[in-house]
């Protein structure tokens, strides 16, 4: 624009210095030219000095120019912000732009549920009409006594059943022990053991017998083992010194030592039965027992003989034979 100006401004200060100088030179003509050059230098001149007052405003009109420019520009990128914006109509907010995409979104949901429903099978009504069933309670046995199928014997377990209505049986065992008849087993002739007898333990599995504690037999049979499980091993020290109701003593395999006066002035006892494993008979142990006449070694006469017996163990006995497993041996 400024350029524009600048060449119609100078075409025209060219037209004027032409013109002038046409008229100087037509002038020149006629009146014979001496003034010419002054006329034609005023001119000139003065058009020179237009053209430098023309280009000083020209200078200072460029900043509004600029200026101009810049606004132009301003005014050119507000139409294409404004081209954009009036695409959407004048009533539209971003609001109501995103409502198509929500609804988009809330129709594509409904549709992913839809098939979801589509997918899950219609519940089942007819479990509704259906009777209810009637589960029995569990079948409780009702169990006969207890009948002995298998006898048990001194060496043998036995066996007893029991039987219920609905055909189920069963049985348990039943461990083997003496079958006692007025103290005595009907399978093996062993007389039961007296109950009450008071026993020591030894701490290692054994124990000794060291008093009659509750019992009141007359006839006494020790047991071989004690009621809380250990061995008698032993007849301890005046275990039944002085007992005059005892008529008899059954003296049990694994005892090993009867011990000092343990049968002392014993008056009544009358039968005596020694197991063939004791080995030793301490002193006084029979002593003044004036009714003994049956003593019996469960052993051989050999292992009789072995027998360490101490001092006075049968002092006043009144036999002088000892019933051994294979014969009679004599006493001492």
């Amino acid at each position: 624009m400024y350029n524009s100006k600048r060449k119609i401004r100078l075409t025209l200060a060219l037209c004027a210095v032409l013109c002038a100088w046409l008229i100087t030179g037509c002038n020149n003509g006629t009146a014979g030219g001496d003034e010419t050059l002054p006329v034609t230098s005023a001119t000139e001149e003065t058009a020179l000095q237009n053209e430098k007052v023309e280009e000083t405003p020209a200078q200072t009109e460029a900043p509004e120019e600029t200026v101009l420019q810049t606004e132009t520009t301003e005014v050119t990128t507000l139409p294409m912000k404004t081209t954009v914006e009036t695409d959407l109509p004048s009533d539209t907010t971003p609001e109501s732009v995103l409502e198509p995409e929500t609804e988009n979104e809330t129709t594509s949901q409904g549709a992913t549920e839809t098939v979801g429903e589509e997918d899950t099978p219609p519940a089942d009504t007819s479990a509704s009409t259906e009777e209810p069933v009637v589960t029995e309670p569990p079948h409780e046995h009702l169990w006969s006594e207890w009948t002995v199928e298998t006898a048990p014997t001194c060496t043998r377990d036995g066996v007893e059943k029991r039987s219920c209505a609905c055909g189920e049986s069963e049985k348990r065992r039943v461990a083997a022990a003496h079958v006692y008849v007025e103290g005595i087993c009907e399978a093996c002739g062993e007389r039961k053991p007296s109950e009450g007898l008071e026993f020591l333990s030894n701490g290692d599995g054994t124990c000794k017998v060291i008093g009659l504690g509750q019992c009141t037999d007359a006839e006494i049979v020790i047991p071989a083992v004690s009621p809380w499980g250990d061995k008698v091993t032993r007849i301890g020290d005046y275990a039944f010194q002085e007992q005059d109701h005892l008529t008899g003593v059954v003296i049990p395999e694994g005892v090993t030592i009867i011990g000092n006066d343990a049968f002392a002035l014993c008056t009544g006892l009358a039968r005596v039965s020694i197991a063939g494993s004791v080995t030793s008979i301490d002193r006084r142990a029979f002593f003044d027992c004036g009714s003994l006449t049956d003593i019996t070694f469960t052993g051989t006469m050999a292992q009789w003989a072995t027998v360490e017996k101490q001092e006075f163990w049968d002092a006043f006995v009144r036999t002088d034979v000892i019933h051994c497993a294979d014969g009679d041996a004599p006493r001492a």
